[in-house]
C-alpha cells in the first residue's frame, strides 16, 4: 500500500501545515496577563487541535493510497478480462491490452522495458 502514497499530496499538506503554524498565531487575540490555569488550558487545547490535525492529515494520505490501490486492482481485473485500457505515463498515452503484448506484474503493466503502474489507467 505504501507504493501508492502520493508524494505530491504529502508536500502540499506539509506546506499547508507550515502556513497554518505561522499564520495561526497572528489571528489569536492579543496577549494579556492571564492566569496560569487559563494559559495551561489553552496550551493543552492547542496540542489537542494539532494532534487532531495530524491524525486527519494521516487519514487523508492513507485514504488516497487505498483509493489508488483499489483502482489498480480494478484495472488489473479489467486487463485480465481482455479489456483495452488507456494508460498515461509521464504525459504519454498507451493502449494496454493482452492482444498488444502487455503483461501484468503485480500492480504494473509491462511491455518490453516500459512499466506503467495500474492506477494510472482507465477503461
Amino acid at each position: 500500500m505504501t507504493q501508492f502514497i502520493d508524494l505530491e499530496l504529502i508536500k502540499a499538506l506539509f506546506m499547508l501545515s507550515l502556513v497554518l503554524a505561522f499564520i495561526g498565531p497572528a489571528f489569536s487575540t492579543p496577549k494579556k496577563k492571564k492566569s496560569k490555569q487559563l494559559q495551561s488550558s489553552k496550551k493543552s487545547s492547542a496540542k489537542y487541535y494539532w494532534f487532531a490535525y495530524v491524525l486527519f492529515i494521516t487519514a487523508v494520505i492513507f485514504f488516497q493510497a487505498d483509493s489508488s490501490m483499489m483502482q489498480a486492482k480494478e484495472n488489473v481485473k479489467l486487463f485480465r478480462g481482455a479489456k483495452v485500457i488507456r494508460c498515461t505515463n509521464d504525459g504519454s498515452k498507451y493502449r494496454v491490452s493482452k492482444q498488444d503484448g502487455w503483461q501484468v506484474d503485480g500492480f504494473y503493466f509491462i511491455k518490453d522495458s516500459l512499466m506503467i503502474r495500474a492506477d494510472k489507467c482507465e477503461e
